[in-house]
């Protein structure tokens, strides 16, 4: 299989490309650790070279389009302190989103993972990342062991891929409640507690699913 590493840092055009015995993988698929964790000679890598490549982001728009095997990766490091939005890329390929530990040194990382051999396109936003609780690389940072929060935020950005009821996390940020439930934040606050309890200033979703009950919807 092969990895493309792509580094969104202009006045950079270089790729690094990997060639990997996928059954010599001795690390989760899909650990930052491949790229940062200074493990390019692990016996899983079969050759590793830098080359050329065009820019992927022309006036904040990111625009993907590669030839691949099933199964082969591409991974795409992302200016400090921004994100993409507004993601255009076919359902049979895994996207993953990452942030390293430190959140200091690189910015956010986007882990894609073809499901089908051939011609894998992407298009998206690239965008400063909000600040505060709103944050998306904050959230990703206070939920790295939540797999199920993490692939539901991945879910929400990708255009056409609205994110089942049953696969929206447990516990809810009023403003991810006020999607969930079609009612604003304000609504939802001036709830009674009794009504609707705060768990650590968030909402479980088996009382939201009850409030909506209680609305008729």
């Amino acid at each position: 299989m092969m990895h493309y590493h792509y580094i969104d840092s202009p006045p950079s055009l270089k790729r690094l490309v990997l060639e990997l015995d996928h059954g010599k993988l001795d690390y989760p698929f899909g650990s930052i650790d491949l790229i940062y964790g200074g493990r390019i000679q692990n016996p899983a890598i079969l050759s590793n070279r830098m080359e050329d490549a065009n820019s992927l982001v022309q006036e904040s728009l990111l625009v993907l389009s590669e030839v691949m095997e099933a199964g082969d990766v591409i991974t795409i490091e992302l200016r400090k302190k921004h994100v993409l939005e507004q993601i255009i890329l076919d359902r049979v390929h895994e996207l993953v989103e990452l942030v390293h530990d430190s959140g200091k040194l690189y910015g956010m990382l986007y882990w894609i993972k073809a499901g089908r051999t051939g011609v894998c396109s992407m298009k998206a936003r690239v965008v400063q990342d909000k600040k505060g609780a709103a944050s998306k690389i904050g959230k990703i940072r206070a939920n790295m062991k939540d797999h199920d929060y993490r692939d539901y935020l991945s879910k929400q950005e990708r255009v056409g891929s609205d994110v089942p009821r049953r696969e929206w996390p447990q516990l809810l940020t009023f403003a991810e409640a006020a999607d969930y439930t079609g009612f604003s934040v304000s609504t939802l606050r001036r709830e009674s507690p009794d009504d609707l309890p705060r768990i650590r200033r968030k909402l479980r979703k088996t009382d939201l699913d009850k409030f909506l009950e209680r609305k008729g919807k």
